[in-house]
């Protein structure tokens, strides 16, 4: 790591926010801004600059020399999960807060997250609602999640919705013990470690809608059909199980026998048509995000050369996808 972090006071936070920056210039300022201005002061401010081309670390060395609560890392480019976890391994706050650097958080985030860690001890990770926001800052929905640990893990192992990345506030101690982000998980990274944290305490998340999370064309999308955030998120779900059930988790295996359980894994995927599965489901949000006379075609289309894949959908919002957790069980058979 090529990178420094400047000297802290002798004053231990009680929350650490930490923020990944890979050429984030654009919404930068609004984003750092949204933090120094929380009603909840005491914390410490963690960006890592993952190797940017543009000007975002000398954005952020602005407000450094504004606010000594900011601490600046910068380092080659490693991708997210090697970035947050850099920042994870010195943060010295009780709690972590998530914030990615094109997205807001409202001013009281901080002050009503920790509030609510105080009251309930059982707590490692809480989640919040969120707006969404156009590139322009302009409001297009609010969105708000189950707030108990039984309903946030049959969301996440039923590849339902769950709170946003940069709405996460977790203990850092556990994060530590659980070995923070996975970098062989190149998606859905959060969703892997919120899944690895429910094994070691309770899930939770509060209704209001604490962070502004934007959406804009410059962001990495698997709407269309692409295989990335499917895989991965699959992925994560499959080692979730093998390791309730006690079993070793591929994930975390020597590179030879990883690799046999990725290519296994894609095997799987296509001999069951979940990949096919996917972009059907894609089809269908991209219609009813904005519909039009096309994507109607291309939908009716789909549905009416694979029937079943509706059929699916209906069974999987009723009972929940178990597709997983089978082939979670094959997998544990061949070893």
């Amino acid at each position: 790591m090529n990178g420094h972090r400047n000297s802290i006071s002798k004053d231990i936070p009680l929350i650490t926010v930490i923020m990944s920056v890979f050429n984030g210039s654009q919404w930068l300022s609004e984003s750092i801004e949204s933090v120094l201005k929380q009603t909840f002061s005491k914390f410490e401010f963690i960006i890592v600059d993952d190797g940017s081309t543009d000007n975002s670390v000398e954005i952020i060395k602005r407000y450094q020399s504004q606010d000594s609560r900011i601490h600046l890392i910068v380092k080659n480019n490693s991708g997210l999960a090697d970035s947050l976890n850099h920042a994870i391994q010195i943060a010295r706050g009780q709690w972590i807060a998530r914030l990615d650097a094109d997205d807001i958080c409202e001013p009281m985030r901080l002050e009503k997250q920790f509030i609510f860690s105080q009251h309930n001890p059982s707590i490692v990770f809480i989640g919040t609602g969120h707006s969404v926001i156009n590139s322009q800052g302009q409001v297009e929905g609010i969105y708000d999640y189950p707030t108990n640990h039984a309903q946030l893990l049959s969301n996440l192992i039923n590849i339902r919705k769950y709170p946003a990345h940069s709405s996460a506030f977790y203990r850092s101690d556990v994060v530590r013990s659980v070995g923070g982000y996975r970098p062989r998980m190149k998606r859905s990274q959060d969703c892997d470690l919120w899944l690895r944290l429910s094994e070691m305490g309770q899930l939770a998340s509060l209704k209001e809608p604490l962070i502004r999370l934007r959406y804009h064309s410059e962001q990495i999308s698997d709407i269309g059909g692409s295989k990335g955030q499917f895989f991965y998120s699959r992925m994560a779900m499959i080692s979730y199980w093998l390791r309730i059930r006690g079993f070793t988790d591929p994930v975390n295996a020597n590179d030879s026998n990883y690799e046999l359980f990725m290519q296994w894994l894609d095997l799987q995927f296509k001999k069951h048509g979940l990949y096919q599965l996917h972009a059907h489901y894609a089809l269908l949000y991209t219609f009813l995000q904005k519909p039009s006379f096309r994507k109607f075609i291309s939908l009716a289309t789909s549905s009416f050369m694979h029937p079943i894949f509706t059929v699916d959908l209906i069974k999987n919002r009723i009972a929940g996808d178990k597709s997983m957790d089978k082939i979670a069980k094959k997998w544990s058979s061949t070893q």
